[in-house]
């Protein structure tokens, strides 16, 4: 009896880590503005440092907070980079290294925190740390659109939004690129397991019936690849960085 107990008790304990609330940022720049254009999500760039306390802080206040974690997987991609000399991006006809990004984008200290369009074109930014009650209404402020009608000091925020649920159609190159590169995305094979699956993860499925009946069901982020497209050659839309972010 107390085998079974114990066995019950690290059932549990799995179960709640396995929705323990989390961001899991992408650490590559470009990469993160492929998958903004793919899954028609707006992007957030952390530029930050492994030295900075203030991040660390972010990290560890906002990262691992529920509400922003379901805001920021609904309605954002999210990276998080440094000033790495050896990395490099191509923007419009100028390659740069990361440390040179911070100084393209103002990047004056750290966490300062960049939000754009899927298209690459910047909307604002946030200098240093904010706590988890004002992230959460800014993600809202900033997803919803309310910045194109209203003023940041006249928003009134709906604590019950967390997004609208979105079914994207990918062709065979956006399938594969965001099953390799978005830590969130999960390949769903069947209806069987709807029932105990997270609403607010991302599901690539492949057949219309099911994708249609999660949208039904209130699932924020569902990815359809026909299953009738596996073995044809389809074209991609997504484009190199350099292309949606030029004019910077």
């Amino acid at each position: 009896m107390k085998f079974r107990m114990f066995l019950l008790a690290i059932f549990v304990v799995s179960l709640s880590l396995s929705y323990f609330a989390e961001i899991k940022p992408i650490r590559d720049f470009t990469q993160a503005f492929l998958l903004g254009q793919v899954e028609e999500k707006k992007v957030i760039i952390m530029f930050a440092s492994p030295y900075c306390g203030w991040c660390r802080k972010f990290e560890r206040d906002n990262f691992k907070n529920a509400e922003v974690e379901k805001l920021v997987k609904n309605n954002y991609i999210f990276a998080e980079i440094y000033a790495d000399p050896n990395k490099k991006v191509k923007l419009g006809d100028k390659v740069l290294n990361y440390a040179q990004l911070f100084s393209y984008f103002r990047v004056r200290g750290t966490p300062t925190i960049w939000f754009f369009e899927p298209t690459g074109r910047g909307i604002t930014y946030i200098p240093g740390y904010v706590p988890p009650a004002t992230f959460s209404k800014i993600l809202r402020y900033i997803s919803e659109e309310a910045y194109k009608k209203v003023k940041w000091d006249e928003y009134k925020e709906d604590k019950n939004y967390f997004g609208e649920p979105k079914l994207v159609k990918l062709g065979e190159r956006e399938y594969e690129f965001i099953l390799d590169n978005d830590p969130y995305v999960i390949l769903l094979e069947n209806e069987a397991s709807l029932t105990s699956l997270d609403r607010f993860g991302r599901y690539v499925v492949r057949s219309e019936s099911l994708a249609k009946k999660m949208i039904e069901d209130g699932f924020y982020n569902v990815f359809l690849f026909p299953e009738e497209q596996r073995s044809q050659s389809t074209e991609t839309k997504t484009t190199t960085p350099s292309t949606y972010i030029e004019g910077w």
